[in-house]
C-alpha cells in the first residue's frame, strides 16, 4: 500500500474508533501517571489516542524502509546504466574501467574494463530488445562492416576513438575505396591515422593519381609502388610521364 493511501485510511479509522466509542461512552476520564495528573478529557480520545500512536509510528517505519528500499532500488539502477556504459566502450573498442556499487555486479561486469565484445556478422531479433544507445552504435559497426563509410562524428562517438581503433581504421579503408582522393588527406596528416591506412593510401595514390601529384610523396611510395606506377604508364595511361620525371623519382631511390 502506498503511504499517502495508508494515512488517509488511518486517520479514517482513527476517526472511526472515536465516534464508535463516543456512541457507545460519551463520557470522560482522568487518571494519574507517576504523579502526573492527566487532564479529563473524553473517552473516545482515550480509545483513539493509541491507535493514532500506532498509525504514526507505522508510518514512519513505512517511510524509513521506503527511503531504504528507494536508495537500494537507485544504486541498483546506477549499476544497470554503468552495466550499459562498460558495453558501450568495449563495443567501440575503447574497455574503460568503471565502478559499481554492488560487488555481485563488479566481479563480472569488471572484465568489460579490459576487453571488447565482438558482434555476430548479423544482427539477431535479440538486439531489438537492447537501448537505443546499444542498438545505435551496433547499427554503425554493422555498416562498417558492409563497407560502408560512417561520418563517426556525426554519431558523437568519434572523439572517443584513438586514432589505433580498429574500427576507426576499417572505416577510414572503407572511405579510401569509395573515394581514392582521401588518400592526400590522409599522406598531409599522417600523425592521424594507422600505419595500414597510411599504406592503404600509398596504394590507393598510386592507382589513381599521376606522377605531378604523386611526385610530393616519392620518397614515401617506395619501389614496388614505384614499379606499379610504370606499369599503369606501360597500359598507356596518360599520367604525365617523362623522362625528367622518371629521372625525378629516381633520386629518390639512389
Amino acid at each position: 500500500m502506498k503511504i499517502g493511501l495508508y494515512i488517509v485510511s488511518s486517520i479514517l479509522f482513527i476517526i472511526a474508533v472515536a465516534v464508535a466509542t463516543y456512541l457507545i461512552n460519551p463520557g470522560s476520564y482522568s487518571f494519574d501517571i507517576l504523579d502526573i495528573h492527566l487532564p479529563k478529557i473524553p473517552v473516545a480520545v482515550w480509545v483513539a489516542l493509541p491507535v493514532a500512536l500506532l498509525a504514526i509510528f507505522s508510518v514512519i517505519h513505512m517511510a524509513f524502509y521506503g527511503a531504504k528500499v528507494f536508495f537500494a532500488n537507485k544504486k541498483w539502477r546506477s549499476d544497470a546504466n554503468k552495466l550499459e556504459e562498460g558495453i558501450y566502450w568495449s563495443l567501440i573498442k575503447e574497455p574503460t574501467t568503471i565502478t559499481y556499487y554492488h560487488p555481485e555486479i563488479e566481479k563480472s561486469a569488471s572484465l568489460l574494463s579490459f576487453s571488447t565484445i565482438e558482434p555476430k556478422e548479423e544482427q539477431s531479433e535479440q538486439s531489438s530488445r537492447l537501448s537505443s544507445k546499444l542498438k545505435d552504435v551496433l547499427n554503425v559497426i554493422y555498416k562498417i562492416r558492409k563497407g560502408e563509410y560512417v561520418d563517426l562524428k556525426k554519431e558523437k562517438f568519434a572523439k572517443h576513438l584513438s586514432p589505433d581503433n580498429e574500427i576507426v581504421i576499417e572505416n577510414e579503408i572503407n572511405r579510401l575505396n569509395h573515394d581514392p582522393k582521401y588518400a592526400l588527406k590522409i599522406l598531409d596528416f599522417k600523425d592521424r591515422y594507422d600505419e595500414r591506412v597510411i599504406n592503404l593510401a600509398l596504394d590507393k595514390l598510386v592507382e589513381t593519381q599521376d606522377f605531378y601529384t604523386i611526385k610530393k610523396y616519392g620518397k614515401e611510395i617506395g619501389k614496388e609502388r614505384f614499379f606499379k606506377l610504370l606499369q599503369r604508364v606501360e597500359k598507356g595511361e596518360d599520367i604525365g610521364f617523362s623522362k625528367d620525371m622518371l629521372r625525378s623519382f629516381l633520386e629518390f631511390y639512389t
